[in-house]
């Protein structure tokens, strides 16, 4: 059994191996998988067919060499993902937080979290250092 494990192990030496991008598509590929199998006709096919299309990319990404590419489309990934979770994230602040209401900076766009006192406000960004007036 030693031999069998060496030659594993050899032959995964420099490869990419499974990475977050594998993950999410096998948890996407799961559900496309199950509509194949029951759905009828041209759309279980469509279905079937974009299962297999995902399973391929995952073998691809895990068995590839090119480890320098494969981490760069995963930096591309997890950049593009953390920014539509830190939007999320912000929204769900926005609803739960009493105390404080959230504007942009008008020079850097950036949110500001500011206490909830009503009236006029000068409010200096701490990102860009513009002064501004808020009315809340």
């Amino acid at each position: 059994m030693g031999g069998f494990r060496a030659k594993m192990a050899q032959f995964f030496y420099g490869r990419n191996g499974p990475d977050r991008i594998t993950t999410v598509l096998t948890w996407i590929s799961l559900p496309l998988a199950i509509v194949g199998i029951f759905a009828r006709g041209i759309v279980g096919y469509v279905f079937w067919g974009l299962y297999v299309l995902c399973l391929g990319y995952i073998f691809f990404r895990m068995l590839s060499r090119n480890v320098y590419a494969r981490q760069k489309e995963e930096q591309a990934f997890v950049r593009f993902f953390s920014k539509i979770g830190n939007f999320f994230r912000l929204q769900k602040r926005k609803l739960t937080d009493k105390d404080h209401v959230y504007r942009k900076c008008p020079s850097c766009g950036s949110q500001l979290r500011l206490p909830k006192k009503k009236g006029k406000h000068s409010v200096r960004c701490p990102r860009c250092r513009g002064e501004f007036q808020v009315k809340i």
